[in-house]
């Protein structure tokens, strides 16, 4: 018996939902904050395979997701991996899965285990996203939420591997995150690579354009022409803003994982 029935993922996808109803405004409307709070307290007061449940069933990509609450979702699998990290840092993974059985749930998982982290990972690191026809810029929130995932991943693994009790799990937990096939990680070749290159391509090419667009500001001829390539360079200024953080991070997620990979 699992405390995850189906009927409670029924009730996520009503909430899922809610939370992306189209909006007019800068803010997020309260109903929309309400239920995203929801669904955090519906997944923080689960037990962990109850949580591995949902992750099974939203992170895949589908047809229209929508990118802002894909990237949340990554991130509560991100602090998910984290809280039951620490706790098995404390009890131990034996006694955190009787605590799961004491729960009610008669097939305990764990987000660390390999077996499971490797599918959640299979999940997120996939670029291009093949269910979405989207401009980067567009996808920029789930790309970076996966992005600090890896980053998390790596920093974490690379502060506990010198730890004779903790090198066992953290290498667990990293090989999960590469998932090395033929001796390639797919971290790397459907992930973080193709994201690089088509970064680059991306910001190489709204860098130009906005050079181009200050040179047409000075030759504009009348008022209103020169308002109209103002506007033109504020908004590529603002999506070139949001792909160079998206770039920062990516750029020191691509170190981190050199280091690791030279060191394999």
């Amino acid at each position: 018996m699992s405390w995850w029935y189906p009927q409670r993922i029924q009730y996520m996808n009503l909430l899922k939902a809610i939370s992306k109803q189209s909006i007019s405004t800068e803010e997020l409307p309260d109903v929309i904050n309400k239920t995203i709070q929801t669904i955090d307290n519906l997944v923080g007061r689960s037990s962990y395979t109850a949580q591995c449940q949902l992750f099974y069933e939203f992170l895949p990509s589908k047809v229209n997701d929508h990118h802002g609450l894909r990237g949340h979702l990554i991130t509560l699998c991100k602090d998910n991996l984290h809280s039951c990290w620490v706790s098995v840092q404390k009890s131990g993974i034996e006694e955190l899965i009787e605590v799961e059985r004491l729960m009610g749930e008669s097939d305990p998982q764990l987000p660390l285990q390999r077996s499971v982290l490797a599918c959640f990972c299979e999940m997120t690191f996939v670029y291009p996203n093949t269910s979405s026809s989207d401009a980067l810029v567009d996808q920029s929130s789930w790309l970076l939420a996966a992005a600090n995932m890896a980053l998390y991943i790596f920093l974490r693994c690379d502060a506990l591997m010198g730890e004779d009790m903790e090198s066992a799990v953290a290498n667990d937990v990293l090989k999960s995150l590469l998932r090395t096939s033929d001796g390639l990680p797919k971290f790397a070749s459907k992930f973080l690579i193709p994201l690089r290159n088509d970064l680059d391509t991306e910001c190489n090419r709204l860098q130009a354009n906005a050079y181009a667009l200050s040179n047409d500001i000075q030759k504009a001829g009348d008022h209103e022409q020169k308002k109209q390539f103002e506007a033109s360079l504020m908004a590529n200024d603002a999506t070139l803003l949001r792909l160079r953080l998206l770039q920062v991070t990516v750029q020191r997620l691509s170190d981190c994982y050199d280091k690791f990979h030279i060191a394999q």
